[in-house]
């Protein structure tokens, strides 16, 4: 109390004197105006002579004047003055003193006192005696070799008084600086007139005058001396709140150190063994009373307190959580009617049939982040019950059977652990207590994971990838509760009550965000069936995809804060941070080349990141807008493969930053790339080149047939540098993307998938040719697959050695049949000719053999 005392006096005495030398500046302007005197002695002796002139201005050039409002120099200033001495126009000064008497009577409006300097004002004794209640027990819990954790909870007492003395000063400061700009408004208006009196009396104007003047600096100098009363009152409050923040530091600073050294002899005994007499000497009921009376009691200032500055937002958050109820209510009877009876959406149902528990769990979850200063307080064990409670209910809706009683016991543990904090200066009750708490944990875990038990389990809950997890995670959880149990036994109880705070830190946190996982993708699943996303294509073709993508994302961000949580808890966090820092700045040993760790990960990064939205860009593309539009066949292939293209592009170019090249280095790099280029790249940059030709003029395009020399096939890819042509044998030929260029290519499908047939047949000699025609094209387009029209004709061709021969000509759109269509041509027509008795010669030649020789 007395350093309190003391403080607050030097500070009283600091701010005093800022009021004094506040006080004085006004003498100094009239200091330095008696100095400039002469100047304006010279200058009226000027003005004087010629009166007569200045009287003779038109009335508007002094209209003119009047509506400007600006001041006038004197002409006799000298350039050497170290301020130019400003006046007003003496056609002016009634209408200008007014007005400057309006001003006045304004700036002592804006400086009245303000509601936030009275409640700065009522609220620096509340803070002065939370200051000192909060020193004494500083200094009582320091004076015994305190835990971590007690020292964790000093820290987390003195946070709450920095915030009401960051939000108290904030409020004064800004006060302050609205009267500074005040007082120097008043300290313009004074130099002004008072420059206009001496010139005044100078000229020698009319008494009335000289009064309206002396009216304007009275009125000023009366507000600026109540101004600067003001602003001395601002400066006392300001300087009693800093100085109480000065006591919060300097105390601070000395958690921060012990808080240290007890970091630092964590891993030594620091407590009797539990079979030593010294282990239970210091037993006391009355300390535990007090402790859990003194807590309550703490836990209910903060709140009141709280209420008092924060009734709106809390008022806000109430009728959010009553919405939040009502809505979750309503929505319970539409998940029903938009998932249905799906057995795996089971899981999804369950979740809405507890809306109270669902709406308090949503709401206290964000409320982590929006009374984050109360949270991570001495109110933290409250805000951790308000959201273990219901997630454990909601979990209890969708998790398998065995699960059950490993939610509620790890519940009950982590409600056991907060008790034994709040006990924590009672320090047999804590230990016997943390013990017990460990103890039975160590066992339930055992006896949980024994083999019988697992064996028991349905086989369809055992497979899960979700029950094999958490039974990792419950050998973890066994074996650190017996280390606990172990190292508190024989003395290391810093180190017991670390691991052990750590353990219960993991449970509370796999709990509540094992629950909140499981909410958010019931609500990805329920909003995924509903409008308006149920209308996008894109969502109800991927609507497992998508899912799958969404919780892989959500356990990844999760289990990043539970381990971020667990690291700072065990106070590694610093150390692991500063590692990946060191990590990520070492450098790269590289010939005329700075490059780190950092800069190649950044490089890396960036350039996945390009790919992953060059990826997600052409996901949404094929599935919402080139199915939904009428696109032009290949037209879809090209415009994804091009943006791939800018993206890699970009993504290079990026990456390149992100090694942190200069423009030097650059020019460089992009050199030896040309010469690159120039000898050995040329053909890559060729194929190129041909392959973003291939795709924006498009002579060929995925799924075409074509015919190059000897490879014919289907178009698989066009890629950067080839393409890949699947021929009818099955071999997948990788062509050169600037062959498709240079060389002919014939494109069966380019413009359609129609192809024309032109099977050959002959018939004896003796049918009829109209006859035959007749029945081959009756054939023809009895065949499956053959087109109608244009319709199937037959031409008589010649008159063969043999036959009478006939070509078949018809047409299919089934491209990819045509061989077997053509097949079924051929037997319809083979088919048709014999019912009709009609023969197909053999190849026959008559050889007629002139004068033989006899033999």
């Amino acid at each position: 109390m007395t350093n309190l005392n003391a403080v607050r006096f030097r500070s009283r005495s600091d701010s005093s004197r800022s009021a004094i030398s506040l006080d004085r500046g006004p003498c100094a302007v009239n200091w330095a105006n008696r100095r400039a005197g002469w100047a304006v002695a010279a200058m009226a002796l000027l003005v004087v002579a010629a009166p007569v002139a200045v009287r003779a201005q038109s009335a508007v050039a002094a209209a003119a004047a009047v509506e400007s409002e600006t001041t006038k120099k004197a002409p006799g200033s000298a350039k050497g003055d170290k301020a130019s001495i400003q006046f007003v126009p003496m056609p002016e000064i009634g209408v200008r003193s007014e007005q400057a008497k309006q001003r006045i009577k304004e700036t002592l409006l804006v400086t009245r006192p303000s509601e936030e300097e009275a409640r700065a004002a009522n609220a620096i004794p509340e803070l002065r005696s939370w200051a000192n209640r909060q020193l004494h027990r500083s200094s009582m819990v320091r004076a015994h070799k305190p835990s971590v954790l007690s020292l964790d909870q000093l820290q987390a007492g003195w946070d709450q008084v920095d915030r009401r003395l960051e939000q108290t000063q904030n409020g004064l400061q800004e006060q302050g600086n609205k009267v500074e700009q005040q007082v120097q408004t008043l300290r313009q208006i004074k130099h002004l007139w008072s420059d206009t009196r001496l010139r005044a009396v100078g000229l020698g104007v009319a008494p009335d005058v000289i009064r309206q003047i002396d009216e304007v600096l009275q009125a000023v100098n009366g507000a600026s001396t109540e101004v600067n009363d003001r602003q001395a009152r601002l400066l006392a409050l300001q300087s009693d709140v800093a100085s109480l923040s000065e006591l919060s530091d300097g105390d601070e600073n000395l958690i921060a150190q012990t808080r240290g050294q007890a970091v630092s002899e964590v891993l030594e005994r620091d407590t009797p063994a539990l079979w030593q007499p010294g282990f239970w000497k210091t037993s006391d009921r009355r300390t535990v009373a007090l402790n859990l009376e003194e807590q309550v009691k703490r836990d209910r200032e903060i709140l009141v307190r709280y209420w008092d500055h924060n009734r709106q937002l809390v008022l806000s958050f109430g009728a959010c959580v009553v919405g939040l109820i009502v809505l979750m209510w309503l929505a319970r009877g539409r998940v029903d009617a938009a998932i249905g009876k799906e057995p795996e959406m089971q899981a999804v149902r369950g979740i809405f049939q507890r809306p109270i528990a669902l709406s308090f769990l949503i709401a206290f979850f964000s409320g982590l982040w929006f009374f984050r200063e109360l949270a991570v307080g001495p109110l933290g064990p409250l805000f951790g019950a308000a959201t273990l409670i219901p997630a454990v209910i909601v979990l209890r809706q969708i998790v398998d059977r065995p699960v059950y009683p490993m939610l509620t016991f790890g519940m009950a543990v982590y409600f056991v652990h907060h008790v034994q904090q709040l006990l924590v200066d009672s320090v047999v009750t804590s230990r016997v207590l943390f013990l017990a708490n460990m103890s039975v944990l160590a066992i339930w875990t055992a006896w949980t994971l024994r083999p019988s038990r697992m064996n028991a389990i349905p086989s369809e809950v055992a497979s899960k990838a979700s029950f094999r997890a958490i039974g990792r995670i419950l050998r973890v959880v066994s074996i650190a509760s017996f280390g606990c149990v172990l190292a508190e036994i024989v003395g290391y109880g810093a180190l017991a009550g670390l691991v052990g705070g750590t353990l219960m830190m993991g449970i509370y946190g796999a709990i509540v965000l094992y629950g909140t996982v499981l909410v958010v993708d019931g609500f990805l699943v329920l909003l995924m069936r509903v409008w308006p996303l149920e209308n996008l294509a894109l969502v109800r073709r991927n609507r497992d995809l998508l899912r799958d993508r969404a919780n892989f994302l959500m356990w990844l961000v999760a289990w990043a804060l539970i381990l971020q949580a667990l690291l700072l808890r065990l106070e590694v966090w610093e150390q692991v941070k500063t590692a990946l820092q060191g990590l990520l700045a070492a450098q790269i040993p590289l010939p005329q080349v700075t490059l780190t760790v950092g800069n190649v990960v950044a490089a890396v990064a960036v350039f996945v990141g390009s790919m992953w939205a060059s990826r997600f860009i052409q996901f949404v593309l094929s599935e919402e807008v080139f199915d939904s539009a009428e696109v032009e066949r290949g037209r879809p292939y090209a415009i994804k493969t091009l943006l791939h293209y800018a993206f890699v592009i970009a993504g290079f170019i990026f990456a390149v930053i992100a090694l942190g090249f200069d423009a030097n280095r650059a020019t460089l790099l992009t050199g030896a790339f040309g010469v690159g280029v120039g000898f050995g790249l040329q053909t890559i940059v060729n194929n190129f080149i041909s392959g973003v030709i291939l795709l924006t003029e498009r002579p060929i395009q995925v799924g075409d047939t074509v015919a190059m020399g000897a490879v014919a096939g289907a178009i698989q890819r066009i890629g950067i540098r080839s393409s890949t042509v699947r021929t009818w044998q099955g071999a997948e030929v990788i062509v050169p993307n600037a062959n498709f260029i240079s060389e002919e290519v014939t494109n069966w499908t380019k413009s359609d998938r129609r192809r024309r047939f032109e099977i050959p047949i002959g018939v004896a000699y003796g049918n009829d040719p109209e006859v035959i025609m007749g029945l081959l094209a009756e054939a023809a387009a009895a065949t499956e697959g053959v087109l109608e029209a244009p319709e199937p004709y037959v031409l008589f061709q010649d008159f063969g050695d043999s036959s009478l021969d006939f070509e078949v000509r018809a047409w299919t759109s089934d491209f990819d049949h045509y061989s077997r269509i053509r097949s079924r041509i051929c037997v319809s027509m083979s088919r048709k000719l014999r019912e009709e008795g009609i023969e197909i010669p053999f190849p026959q030649r008559d050889i007629h053999v002139i004068d033989a020789p006899k033999v």
